[in-house]
């Protein structure tokens, strides 16, 4: 009897502690959100859509100096590919053998000949028309090219014109007139400013 009222005892303790186990109240619950953020920057990307070739024009060739006879035009463009809804700002700083500075700048054509021989001739760019407004230099320019991004490619014309009446020149910017045939060339560089 002893033994059966000592296992009924142990059954009894070990019934009541399962039943207060199975009775703990759950610890409380905090929470806190966080956010979470991105930041995605605007970006623009510009390339050439060719070069700006003024092909072979017409000049006399029976006078000093040798000189233009007629307006002698061209036209290119600048490929420009910006975020959407971003603003950007176009310009094109003086070329390599520019003279001046700023917008009246005057940009020149240079040749390069056999005996050291350099010869230049005198051009420049608008983006309005050739022989219009010159093409801004920087973005103080008051002729400033601003647009908005879409996210597609642009393409912006620029002009250019060899003006009626414009000499050859020697690199000192005298008149010449024993200005070679071959090659002239200059660098343009646009910038994208955003």
């Amino acid at each position: 009897m002893r033994a059966f009222a000592k296992d009924a005892l142990c059954r009894s303790i070990v019934a009541g502690l399962a039943m207060g186990i199975g009775t703990v109240a759950h610890a409380a619950e905090v929470t806190q959100a966080s956010t979470v953020k991105l930041a995605v920057a605007g970006t623009c990307a510009v390339s050439s859509g060719g070069d700006l070739s003024f092909g072979t024009p017409a000049m006399t060739i029976d006078r000093s100096p040798l000189r233009f006879t007629a307006n002698s035009d061209a036209t290119s463009t600048i490929l420009v590919t910006c975020s959407p809804q971003l603003p950007y700002q176009v310009y094109s700083a003086p070329s390599s053998y520019a003279t001046g500075s700023g917008d009246s700048a005057q940009r020149r054509l240079r040749g390069y000949f056999s005996g050291g021989n350099i010869y230049s001739i005198p051009y420049n760019i608008s983006s309005v028309s050739a022989g219009g407004t010159n093409y801004p230099t920087s973005t103080s320019s008051s002729a400033i090219i601003s647009g908005t991004g879409t996210g597609a490619q642009q393409t912006l014309t620029y002009y250019g014109r060899i003006a009626s009446g414009e000499e050859a020149q020697d690199s000192n910017g005298n008149r010449y007139a024993t200005a070679e045939a071959g090659d002239y060339s200059d660098t343009l560089t646009f910038t994208v400013n955003y």
